[in-house]
């Protein structure tokens, strides 16, 4: 089976049509996805229905999942490695700034997999960056500043 993956920027994702995400992939087609997502950086597949045990499995398919904990946001009774982010009235957002998701791990996740089960009329973006294509784009006097730099990511010092 080869899918379809149509890019949405010159930069940064694409969306993947011909996958039914309920079932397991085969070799190929998770190649294939795997592929899509390291040139494009994000992938969306559109009209999906899955439960959590079923995202659980696919996203099960490109590594090791890490159990969630019930610290930030809920998870899911069916799918330990599920986080259930609900925002509402009630719930607002409390994570309003930019950051890469994990990155204060020791082990880094490879890639997140999120899920919509209802998506608002305007609001609640998720935005994504290519980070890779930033740097690639930075003048050399200031990629050669930003290479003499480190980075700490310390997620006390963000939510303590």
């Amino acid at each position: 089976m080869t899918l379809s993956c149509t890019p949405l920027t010159p930069t940064i994702g694409a969306t993947i049509e011909g996958v039914d995400l309920r079932d397991p992939l085969s070799d190929a087609t998770a190649q294939e996805v795997h592929a899509a997502l390291m040139r494009h950086r994000v992938v969306f597949f559109t009209d999906q229905s899955l439960s959590p045990s079923q995202q659980a499995a696919r996203a099960g398919q490109f590594g090791r999942l890490r159990v969630a904990t019930r610290s930030a946001f809920e998870v899911s009774d069916e799918a330990k490695e599920i986080a259930i982010i609900e925002y509402n009235r009630e719930r607002p957002p409390n994570v309003n700034h930019y950051h890469p998701d994990g990155i204060f791990r020791r082990v880094p996740e490879f890639a997140a997999m999120l899920y919509a089960s209802e998506v608002p009329q305007a609001g609640g973006d998720t935005l994504f960056v290519n980070m890779h294509a930033a740097y690639e784009g930075l003048s050399d006097d200031l990629r050669r500043y930003v290479d003499a730099k480190q980075a700490s990511h310390d997620f006390m010092k963000l939510h303590g």
